[in-house]
Parts: structure tokens; C-alpha cells; sequence
């Protein structure tokens, strides 16, 4: 016998068994998951399921909050009791609902900790105008376009939206939520950016992603001095492009650098603003 074809045939055997192995547990990952989603919809039908990547779990629940969970456990812990037991694994759903209820308890907010953690975030109106009761979303108009300024808690996991009630534990209305989450804006779009399109006559595409950048239009202004203009397209969350005021005022179509919708990520692909914005010199900013 050669030896060498019936190891060989050996290993490829034994791979096939792997892989296998490998996709037959996938797939009852994914069907744990799947049960666990039906679960929350009947238990808590309230709780919007934000997005589901892998073993993340984003929820967005009735008063605003947003909530990441890790399900690497969970699913290992019912990836272990038998595939015909459900009650086994909606136990283990409920005891994990427990402790995630627990948790958002816990998230009482408390100025001093929270207000350096406001942030602003560009949302179409249609997004605002779909949050109803408790969920419903202060917001502020951003002057132009069909987009709103809503106002969300920075989490090194997730975000939490602040509906009314929340802005009223932190001591704030709708125009000082907007001028605080500027301040706490403010120093991370570098004013260099802007005037290397003001003095430099380039286009600067800001993508830190940080979920942010879209809303770092609001402090764009602060860089300018009194009768200087750039214009700013904003085609997703994640992306703001500046440019040099056109010398015929005419902004034109959508610049190559703010990217055609097919080209998005589709993690963040929901286009904000297709037209351009005009930005001025805001009240306070440099003079010169």
C-alpha cells in the first residue's frame, strides 16, 4: 500500500469531518440565536432589536436606551442542552433577560458622570417621527435639509438615545443638550482640517468612525472666521466631506468623495443628507 496516498486520504477524510463539524455547529449557533429573538418577541415585544452581527445583540428599548449584548455565552450554555429541549433554553433566555433587566436598572443617570458623555447625532426627521410615547426623541432642527439633531449618551460599547424624560433628569432642554453636545464635540474635528479647506483649496473627507462624523458638522463654523464658507455633504453617519466654497455659489452634484450610495458600508449605509450644505462662520467663532 503507498503510504503516503492513505495518510493523505486520511487527513482529507478527517477534514471533512471538521468542516462539517464546523458548519453543523454554525448553524445550531444560529438557530440558538433565532429561538432567543423569537423569545424577546414574545416576552418583550416592546424591545426593537437594533442589529444582530455574529454573537452581538443590539436593542434598543422603550425609553431610548440602546444596549449591546455579548451572546457568546448564552449560546454556548443552550448550545449545550439537547436540540429538542426547548424549555431548557428558554430557561437559560430568562435568566439572561434577568440580568440584562437588572443592568439597564442600574443606568440611573447622574449629571456629573453623564453630561461630558453627550453627543450629538444627525437622524432623518423620518427616524425622529417614527419614536413614539417614552421613546419619543427630543430633537433640534439642523437648519437645513431633512435632518434632525437628536442627543445620545457615548458608551465605549453602545449608545444610549435620551428621550424627554432622561434630558429632564439631566437638568437640560433642547437648546442646551445642543450646545453642550457641541462643546463636547468640538475638539475632535482638528481645525487644521477645515483650513486646509478654507486656505488650501482641498476637499477633506473626516471618517474617524466613531459614529460622529456626520454630526461634526455642527462645529465645522467654529473653525471659520466671519465671512468665510466651505460646503459640507453628509452621505451617511459615518462620513463628512468639506469643499471650497464653488466661486459661482453653484454646489453641483454630490462630489466623488462623498461616495455614491452603492459604495456605502452597509453598516451605516443609511443615507442622511444626498444634497450639499452651505456653512458659515458661526456666532463666537475665529476672526482672523
Amino acid at each position: 500500500m503507498d503510504w503516503t496516498l492513505a495518510f493523505g486520504a486520511a487527513l482529507t477524510t478527517g477534514g471533512l469531518f471538521v468542516l462539517y463539524g464546523l458548519r453543523a455547529q454554525k448553524a445550531w449557533r444560529a438557530s440558538v440565536r433565532r429561538e432567543l429573538l423569537a423569545y424577546l418577541g414574545v416576552v418583550r415585544p416592546q424591545w426593537e432589536v437594533a442589529g444582530v452581527t455574529g454573537d452581538r445583540l443590539d436593542l434598543r428599548l422603550p425609553g431610548g436606551e440602546e444596549v449591546t449584548c455579548r451572546l457568546q455565552r448564552l449560546v454556548a450554555a443552550a448550545g449545550a442542552t439537547p436540540a429538542n429541549d426547548l424549555a431548557a433554553r428558554h430557561a437559560l433566555f430568562a435568566a439572561w433577560l434577568g440580568v440584562l433587566e437588572e443592568h439597564v436598572r442600574s443606568l440611573a443617570l447622574d449629571a456629573e458622570r453623564d453630561l461630558p458623555r453627550l453627543r450629538p447625532r444627525l437622524v432623518p426627521a423620518a427616524f425622529v417621527a417614527a419614536q413614539e410615547g417614552r421613546a419619543a426623541l427630543p430633537c433640534a432642527d439642523l437648519g437645513a435639509g431633512d435632518l434632525r439633531v437628536v442627543f445620545v449618551l457615548d458608551g465605549r460599547e453602545s449608545v444610549r438615545y435620551l428621550n424627554a424624560e432622561a434630558l429632564a433628569e439631566l437638568g437640560l432642554d433642547v437648546a442646551r443638550a445642543l450646545a453642550l453636545a457641541r462643546e463636547n464635540l468640538r475638539d475632535s474635528l482638528p481645525q487644521s482640517t477645515v483650513r486646509e479647506v478654507v486656505d488650501g483649496g482641498a476637499e477633506r473627507r473626516v471618517a474617524v468612525g466613531d459614529t460622529y462624523d456626520a454630526a461634526r458638522v455642527l462645529v465645522v463654523g467654529e473653525h471659520l472666521a466671519v465671512g468665510e464658507r466651505v460646503v459640507a455633504r453628509i452621505p451617511d453617519r459615518d462620513t463628512l466631506v468639506l469643499s471650497p466654497w464653488p466661486d459661482d455659489g453653484n454646489f453641483g452634484p454630490a462630489s466623488q468623495g462623498a461616495g455614491a450610495a452603492g459604495d456605502r458600508d452597509p453598516l451605516c449605509a443609511t443615507p442622511l443628507a444626498v444634497s450639499a450644505l452651505g456653512i458659515t462662520a458661526a456666532a463666537g467663532s475665529r476672526t482672523g
